[in-house]
């Protein structure tokens, strides 16, 4: 028998530590009581299983984040393979930016299976701003999820992130 409000899939959610931010705010699905959790709970991300006061239970999957991230549609992007044990003289890829920070994306892509974590890959495309200017970016492979069909990278050649990414999601958030 299934408990009152209790979730077979977990929810997603990113959590990303910022001092303006110090808490993490989730809503019973049953009651739609709130509940503040502080950030530090959760730098491990993973599996995170909260219970309601009124006897539901909700688990989460969490995403720690270094940065914020938009979800986008779908922008073309070229994938160079620099560096994988699956293509050891490097490829030509093409996928689809799903997510975007200015420190990474989520990229879907052919077969997740072709990448691993660690694989160097430079990347290539367009921000929907109307610039022609194509944005090119050296990464690395940090996660491949099958399920969902996509790598997420994390941008090597900027750490402080790219400004005309931060620039295109600040326009895109207030939009």
């Amino acid at each position: 028998m299934k408990e009152r409000g209790k979730t077979d899939r977990p929810k997603e959610i990113d959590v990303w530590e910022s001092p303006l931010r110090p808490y993490v705010s989730f809503v019973c699905d049953a009651c739609g009581k709130t509940r503040q959790v502080p950030v530090e709970k959760f730098k491990k991300g993973g599996r995170v299983r909260l219970l309601c006061s009124c006897g539901s239970e909700t688990t989460y999957l969490v995403n720690f984040r270094r940065s914020f991230r938009i979800k986008v549609d779908n922008i073309p992007v070229e994938i160079g393979i620099i560096k994988s044990r699956h293509f050891p003289e490097g490829a030509k890829l093409s996928g689809a930016i799903v997510d975007m920070s200015p420190l990474g994306l989520g990229i879907r892509v052919p077969s997740v299976r072709l990448f691993s974590r660690g694989d160097l890959v430079n990347l290539s495309f367009p921000l929907p701003n109307g610039i022609k200017d194509l944005v090119v970016k050296r990464a690395e492979v940090m996660c491949s999820n099958g399920e969902k069909g996509r790598i997420g990278v994390a941008f090597v050649d900027s750490y402080d992130g790219d400004r005309r990414i931060a620039l295109f999601m600040r326009k895109q958030a207030v939009g």
